[in-house]
């Protein structure tokens, strides 16, 4: 059962036999506390499943205009969410950041790389093909790897991709500073939705 932290200061106090705080105050078994459930949870961490996608949105651009990427087909970007992700254009082999997304249909990007007919792909934050995942954002993570394990905590990354099969479907990984590859043999199905 879960417990607030308030109360187990109090179990604490009371344990220790001094509920009136002469001896132990709040300040000090509150720093007690958060050291034994650093303590604890190396010994036997609970383990949170996160839930990360691929981004695999692609289109073409139907206008030119300066640092923008517009796509009136698609209009598939969404505020704040797109922020930071990279856009690729696949005509011209050339790179840029997304500033600031303007509308649906309009992202301001780093560079002006996009002429109207140019065809691009999105990729998460840093990453530059899309069986990437950014984990720059993951911050309590324990051990390497970003706290991406195998099944036993001990062997090479593994995760799970394609969820909500019947027969649950495990790839390697393989994490290199804050991105994780997904191994895979084929491109993942364009999403056509900004993948949160």
């Amino acid at each position: 059962m879960a417990k607030a932290h308030a109360l187990l200061i109090t179990e604490v106090a009371q344990e220790l036999q001094d509920t009136s705080k002469v001896l132990w105050v709040n300040g000090e078994l509150v720093i007690q506390l958060e050291d034994v459930l650093r303590e604890v949870s190396e010994y036997d961490p609970y383990i949170v499943r996160e839930v990360y996608e691929l981004e695999s949105r692609t289109g073409k651009a139907t206008a030119t205009t300066s640092a923008k990427l517009e796509d009136t087909d698609e209009t598939q970007f969404v505020s704040v969410v797109d922020i930071n992700k990279v856009i690729f254009n696949k005509t011209k082999r050339t790179w840029a950041i997304v500033t600031a997304v303007d509308s649906t249909s309009v992202l301001s990007i780093s560079k002006d790389i996009m002429t109207s007919g140019d065809e691009y792909r999105m990729y998460n934050r840093d990453c530059w093909n899309n069986k990437q995942i950014y984990l720059g954002d993951v911050e309590d993570y324990i051990g390497d790897d970003h706290g991406v394990t195998g099944p036993d905590r001990d062997t090479s990354p593994v995760v799970e991709y394609r969820l909500g099969r019947l027969a649950r479907e495990f790839r390697n990984a393989k994490v290199s500073g804050h991105i994780l590859s997904v191994d895979t043999n084929f491109e993942p199905v364009d999403s056509k939705q900004a993948n949160l």
